[in-house]
């Protein structure tokens, strides 16, 4: 997958995403210090999104952007921002053509201006979607 113009320097940054180091199909293996419920899985794609602001700021309008997904579990989805997200905040992404729900777990910078945000799937209320 090459950058688009609304997503620059997001996948050049990435070891994965060089042209010579083919991906892996399959699950991807978990680190010995994470407890997963569900196996992860390579999924990179372009992905719709809706970012909502904080309970703190109610009246700050949502933002509509495009990101990256890296992965997808049947829990949640790893994706790629070029601002921060933070904990709690919700996401409304499009998948496939369905809308769905997530709410950010986990931000981390990986390099200036991209960020990795793991995001659990939950419904428009905020409850937790999984079922297992």
């Amino acid at each position: 997958m090459s950058p688009t113009p609304e997503l620059p320097g997001l996948w050049p940054i990435l070891p994965e995403s060089n042209p010579t180091n083919p991906l892996p199909a399959g699950p991807l293996p978990a680190g010995s210090d994470e407890a997963r419920r569900f196996e992860r899985y390579r999924y990179r794609s372009r992905v719709e999104a809706t970012i909502h602001s904080l309970g703190d700021d109610p009246k700050a309008p949502p933002v509509r952007c495009a990101m990256l997904s890296r992965d997808l579990s049947r829990g949640g989805i790893n994706l790629l921002h070029s601002e921060q997200l933070f904990p709690s905040q919700k996401i409304e992404i499009v998948l496939s053509g369905a809308t769905r729900w997530v709410e950010v777990m986990w931000c981390r910078r990986l390099a200036n201006r991209c960020f990795s945000a793991g995001c659990r799937f939950v419904t428009k209320d905020g409850l937790p979607e999984e079922k297992g």
